[in-house]
């Protein structure tokens, strides 16, 4: 049994609010007391690992970097990032179009993982766009996702994400194992302007806020408890 956890933050295209979402789980990891890393791999906006590399172990293993041709080399230092951080959960921020490096070779990936102990789970952040959905369809049926041990699908209601209900593909993967979605809650303007205005992790911030705040913030966060238990819920 994989005594180590992998959490992808996947999505690919922009505007579906990966990142929020990354942020949400985090914080929620951090109110538990989790042990727990940070791989950052986006190149282009490494929102996520700016934000914890003061206060939490954030390794920087950009999946593309300029002028690179070989999808395996970006692959290989994200793996050598999950060696070095030693945790046993890691959160991997994902760039936009992930599913162009790391499909390919999802089974290289998977068995990778599988022999340095790790469990791989995915937390697909999706909207209601068509194109969503096809790429959950594909990621699921022979895609990364289809070699995860537990995918969450978390429908970005500040993102226009839509009802569980509304989203009927729940197709099982390789190992037989249906994805659960959980919706992931409007936040409030209050606890919005600080999600932007600080670079900094929220759970930190909370002495120097006021009390509305502060609840906005925590209520938000507490939000991510269901989500986060089926991420790290021990597979049979």
């Amino acid at each position: 049994m994989s005594n180590k956890t992998i959490i992808f933050s996947h999505g690919d295209k922009g505007g579906v609010g990966k990142s929020t979402a990354l942020i949400w789980l985090i914080e929620n990891a951090i109110s538990r007391g989790l042990d727990f890393g940070i791989v950052e791999t986006d190149p282009k906006i490494p929102d996520v690992g700016d934000r914890y590399k003061k206060t939490h172990d954030v390794i920087f293993a950009p999946l593309e970097e300029v002028g690179e041709s070989d999808a395996l080399e970006g692959i290989s230092r994200m793996f050598e990032g999950f060696v070095a951080l030693d945790k046993p959960v890691v959160f991997v921020n994902l760039p936009a179009a992930a599913s162009m490096r790391l499909d390919p070779s999802a089974n290289l990936i998977s068995d990778a993982l599988a022999d340095a102990g790790y469990s791989l789970r995915v937390a697909f952040v999706a909207d209601d766009r068509g194109h969503s959905r096809a790429l959950l369809e594909k990621s699921l049926e022979k895609g990364i996702m289809s070699f995860a041990d537990e995918n969450v699908i978390l429908l970005n209601s500040n993102f226009g994400g839509g009802k569980v209900d509304s989203w009927p593909i729940m197709k099982a993967n390789t190992y037989g194992k249906e994805p659960s979605a959980s919706v992931l809650p409007k936040i409030s303007d209050l606890a919005w302007k600080i999600v932007n205005q600080y670079a900094a992790p929220l759970n930190d911030l909370m002495p120097e806020l006021g009390f509305v705040h502060r609840q906005a913030l925590k209520y938000w966060i507490k939000a991510a408890d269901e989500p986060l238990n089926a991420l790290l819920a021990t597979r049979d």
